[in-house]
């Protein structure tokens, strides 16, 4: 889950009660529509998305399905909050998560005061471990380490998209989903669930 929050200009005037579910080919169509054009129209009805930009014009037909209350499972508080470098995680969990396979996509993460353990094992072709420093800016370092499993790509699609330098990985226990999300952007992030070890 990921959750991207932005005023919009003049949106007084833009009341969605209950949300929206746009399908996945018409967000991709809003995108390719938004890096061309620096301004749009935005117009809704009960079935349908509209956007106008010059003389452009998309039509999307949104999905009669009501979205789920993602907001139950973002935890209110978190124990811990660990500090990293974005670039430098990305590409640590992007080597470790090399070896996995349609079967075997976990990776372990284990966090100590100062330092990050990633691990992947895939007993069809190899393990491989790396570490890198992070800060621990919240939580009790006497409860360390902690090791918790993760789907390795709900780490990087995030991280790929964040422009900060620096994310925070705020997270409870091994049981509990975590959030990620970059240092200069709290109305940015991404939820992941743990898988179980």
């Amino acid at each position: 889950l990921t959750l991207i929050e932005r005023p919009l200009p003049e949106s007084e005037h833009f009341a969605i009660a209950e949300g929206i579910l746009i399908p996945r080919k018409g967000v991709a169509e809003i995108s390719r529509l938004l890096a061309e054009e620096e301004k749009v129209g935005l117009g809704v009805t009960k079935k349908s998305l509209a956007l106008q930009a010059d003389n452009k014009y998309l039509f999307i037909r949104l999905l009669e399905k009501k979205f789920p209350d993602y907001r139950r499972i973002i935890p209110e508080s978190f124990a811990f909050r660990f500090a990293f470098a974005r670039q430098e995680l990305f590409d640590i969990i992007r080597r470790i998560s090399l070896l996995s396979t349609e079967r075997f996509r976990g990776i372990v993460l284990t966090f100590h005061p100062d330092k990050l353990e990633a691990a992947f094992h895939n007993p069809e072709v190899g393990e491989g471990r790396e570490e890198m420093g992070l800060t621990l800016e919240q939580g009790d370092p006497e409860a360390l380490p902690l090791q918790i499993g993760f789907n390795a790509r709900y780490f990087l699609e995030p991280l790929a998209q964040m422009g900060s330098d620096t994310v925070y990985l705020e997270l409870n226990d091994q049981d509990r989903p975590c959030r990620l999300r970059p240092a200069d952007d709290p109305h940015y992030f991404g939820i992941i669930m743990p898988m179980s070890l």
